[in-house]
């Protein structure tokens, strides 16, 4: 079989021409909903994996030997993917904009506790911690944040992959008709995280690829998931604007039907 990423490519062209016609309706009527937060946050992530993706094409067309770092991008586009389906997923039971607000609160919490704990481990070398001086200036940046460390990992502790993977696999049932593919999407995270960290396993795929020879399928493969996944987030964002207007509901129809034909061409 040939595997020609020009296919994708196309495909991956005329979805987005079709998207932003929808994306032109839909981004205003998100901005002034009561979930300006969740909104703002769902289309952030849908447009930083589509830049992930438009990496993984760039590299894949370059050179199939790229495999390796195409599947670090892959692990971090995955990421990515699976909070945007945690916020969409908690927004479309709870109808709020909770999820959105306590997500921007956690990331600027959780950058702060990374700075935190890493310079923990040079200045523990000395005998001085930085724990007040940092927690002093994230207080003062945001006041609402006047807690402690114990309580500021209490709170990142809901946003780490264990507790939005458990989520996810919990509410499948809101996205049906890609259930089995998100549940097989949990384990590919896992697996990549060997690409992340240089570990053992990532370095004998690789290997095993280049001399089994079949480089190029598994770069076409990557490419092709890449597509699929973006194209997905794209079609579900348009969920909860159905609540707010019911023309969305053609327009879901129409993409899912252009995704479908991606699947057909790779089956």
């Amino acid at each position: 079989m040939a595997y020609h990423i020009e296919k994708i490519l196309e495909f991956d062209d005329s979805f987005q021409e079709e998207f932003v016609d929808v994306g032109n309706r839909l981004i205003p009527i998100l901005k002034a909903s009561n979930f300006p937060c969740t909104a703002q946050t769902l289309i952030g992530l849908m447009g930083t994996t589509n830049s992930i993706k438009l990496g993984i094409f760039e590299l894949a067309e370059q050179c199939h030997t790229h495999l390796y770092v195409i599947k670090v991008l892959k692990r971090s586009l995955i990421e990515h993917y699976l909070k945007f389906y945690y916020i969409l997923f908690r927004h479309l039971k709870e109808n709020n904009d909770d999820v959105g607000i306590e997500y921007r609160k956690y990331s600027c919490i959780s950058e702060t506790l990374s700075f935190i704990n890493a310079s923990e481990v040079s200045k523990k070398m000395v005998g001085v911690s930085t724990d007040n001086q940092v927690l002093k200036l994230l207080k003062k940046s945001h006041p609402e944040f006047d807690i402690s460390k114990k309580q500021l990992n209490e709170i990142t502790l809901k946003w780490k992959h264990r507790s939005i993977i458990k989520y996810i696999k919990a509410n499948t049932n809101l996205i049906e008709n890609e259930k089995s593919f998100l549940l097989n999407l949990i384990s590919e995270y896992s697996e990549l995280s060997s690409f992340i960290h240089g570990g053992t396993f990532a370095e004998e795929v690789y290997h095993q690829a280049f001399d089994k020879g079949n480089l190029e399928e598994l770069v076409y493969n990557e490419a092709f998931s890449s597509s699929f996944l973006c194209s997905s987030m794209r079609v579900h964002l348009l969920l909860p604007a159905c609540k707010l207007d019911e023309q969305f509901q053609e327009d879901i129809k129409k993409l899912n039907t252009m995704v479908s034909g991606l699947l057909a061409q790779n089956t």
